[in-house]
């Protein structure tokens, strides 16, 4: 588990909701944010 992955479901914790939609958030979070990460090193912006 990655540290993107590990925060998505860290905050999930707090969200209250059912397991489904649980972890339909949480594909839709990581998906999102892998995106934009990999758009951003793309464009040269360093990790971390």
């Amino acid at each position: 588990m990655n540290d993107i992955h590990r925060r998505v479901t860290e905050l999930l914790r707090k969200v209250q909701c059912n397991p489904r939609q649980r972890k339909e958030l949480e594909e839709e979070l990581l998906d999102h944010l892998t995106l934009l990460y990999e758009e951003y090193r793309e464009k040269g912006v360093p990790a971390g």
